[in-house]
C-alpha cells in the first residue's frame, strides 16, 4: 500500500417531489445515461448553491415535468449509501396547484396507482419511502 487514502464520497443533496393526484403519483424514467439510468423515479434533483430542499423540489419538478405543485408536508428524509456517493435525500409529499395540468405532462412523467410501485423498479434509495407510501396510501 502506498499510505494514500481513497478519495472520500461525496454527500449529494437531492430533493425530490412525491406529487399525488386523485388516487395516483407522478413517476418517470431515469435518462439511461445517467447514474442509475433505465430506472424509475419520482420528480426530483440535486439542489443548487443556496438553494432550500422545498424549493429544489419544486424547482425540478417543473423542470422535469412541467406540472406546477405545492408541498404539503416533509415525507421522508435520509443520507443514502449508494456504492460511489452518499446521497442526502429530502421527499416531500406534493400535489398539483392546477388540476387541469395534470394531463399535459412531459414524457417520461406519467401517473400510477399506488398498488403499481412494487412492480417498478426504483434506485434502493427509495426503499423506505416506497414502504412508506404503501403504508399510507394502498
Amino acid at each position: 500500500m502506498n499510505g494514500t487514502r481513497p478519495p472520500q464520497k461525496k454527500v449529494i443533496p437531492i430533493s425530490i417531489a412525491i406529487v399525488i393526484f386523485e388516487d395516483r403519483v407522478l413517476v418517470g424514467k431515469r435518462v439511461e445515461t445517467s447514474h442509475l439510468g433505465g430506472m424509475d423515479e419520482f420528480p426530483g434533483g440535486k439542489q443548487e448553491a443556496n438553494e432550500t430542499a422545498d424549493v429544489c423540489a419544486i424547482r425540478e419538478c417543473v423542470e422535469e415535468t412541467g406540472l406546477q405543485i405545492e408541498i404539503d408536508e416533509l415525507l421522508h428524509q435520509e443520507i443514502y449509501d449508494y456504492e460511489d456517493r452518499y446521497v442526502e435525500l429530502t421527499f416531500f409529499l406534493c400535489h398539483p396547484i392546477n388540476a387541469e395540468e395534470t394531463n399535459a405532462m412531459s414524457e417520461p412523467f406519467r401517473w400510477v396507482k399506488f398498488h403499481e410501485l412494487d412492480s417498478l423498479s426504483f434506485p434502493s434509495g427509495n426503499d423506505r419511502v416506497l414502504q412508506i407510501l404503501c403504508d399510507h396510501f394502498s
